[in-house]
């Protein structure tokens, strides 16, 4: 759409409003509830229709990418999930995950070995996450990153916890 064409849109949206905005008012110094009720229905609709839709880019994390897209992932279908007990799990991301998160001692290797083959939620990369004793015992597949931020990153209200890795521990064959 051409520079001239969302001009004259923008110009005709204007009006429309700007006509729908008289139409009211004259209704509610006439008294003219019909008139009134009508003009806010056409409102309410021209801003359902036409400007809803550029506001949700907006408010909304457009870069959003759940954590129960894991669950389409076949590797982890049937695994436990744990988290490292020494980080926050937000209860929005085991909501989305659909699926019990339970804490586990990364800096314990025989407890990390115990519960392999299992899905890990981490904030950070696997190695700040893990100690190096412990990465050396075991097997790690990376299966992505997922934001669970309701608002976008410029907005002040964005919190790391929602970001998570997931990665599969197993041990060494």
């Amino acid at each position: 759409v051409g520079a001239a064409d969302e001009s004259a849109v923008r110009f005709f949206l204007w009006v429309f409003l700007w006509g729908i905005a008289a139409f009211t008012a004259v209704s509610t110094s006439r008294h003219d509830a019909r008139g009134v009720v009508r003009g806010v229905a056409v409102l309410f609709f021209f801003v359902e229709c036409f400007l809803l839709s550029p506001i949700v880019g907006v408010v909304g994390n457009s870069r959003k990418t759940s954590i129960h897209l894991v669950n389409k992932v076949p590797e982890v279908r049937n695994m436990k999930f744990y988290h490292s007990q020494n980080e926050e799990l937000r209860m929005e991301v085991v909501y989305e995950l659909g699926r019990k998160v339970q804490s586990i001692d990364l800096n314990d290797a025989q407890a990390v070995r115990k519960a392999a083959p299992f899905a890990l939620l981490t904030h950070q990369p696997l190695a700040a996450e893990l100690p190096e004793n412990v990465l050396s015992q075991v097997d790690t597949i990376r299966i992505g990153v997922f934001d669970d931020n309701p608002l976008p990153r410029h907005n002040d209200h964005y919190k790391p916890e929602f970001i998570n890795q997931v990665s599969i521990i197993k041990n060494k064959q």
